[in-house]
């Protein structure tokens, strides 16, 4: 459990350093953006594209940060199985042998039958802006663009 914690703490950490550097570009696209304004001659569909391609830049952000998320809770899943089964000989030490047998009996199942492999896969849909929804503003905003 302890090296399968270390690698999705490695994960984790990647995925946090990709969200960081979509995040940088979608930053620098954006103030790019709002100097660009300040200068003379405003070009709306210059900065309509460039907010746009920003824009574009957060879905592979909130992956990423999602991914590093979800790697970070295998993470922390693995380290508490790791703490559990390594307190449970020195816990159980005292009681008698059958009573050692049962506890360790039932505690099979849930260190090797995966019982926590639902907890991750759980992903809230609903959060943010969806594909689609991503489409259907750049459908609208398609017409206004050839004026």
């Amino acid at each position: 459990y302890q090296k399968i914690a270390n690698e999705h703490k490695v994960t984790a950490n990647l995925w946090r350093w990709i969200t960081i550097a979509f995040m940088a570009a979608f930053s620098v696209l954006l103030i790019w953006t709002i100097y660009d304004l300040s200068s003379n001659g405003f070009d709306w569909v210059k900065s309509l594209i460039r907010i746009l391609a920003a824009a574009a830049l957060s879905y592979p952000a909130t992956y990423a940060a999602r991914e590093s998320t979800r790697h970070r809770k295998l993470e922390t899943i693995n380290r508490t199985a790791e703490l559990e089964l390594a307190a449970l000989s020195p816990f159980i030490e005292l009681m008698p042998e059958e009573k050692q047998q049962a506890i360790k009996e039932k505690l099979v199942d849930k260190y090797f039958g995966n019982s926590n492999s639902d907890i991750v896969t759980k992903t809230n849909e609903d959060e943010g802006l969806s594909i689609g929804g991503f489409e259907k503003i750049i459908k609208i905003i398609t017409p206004l663009l050839k004026k």
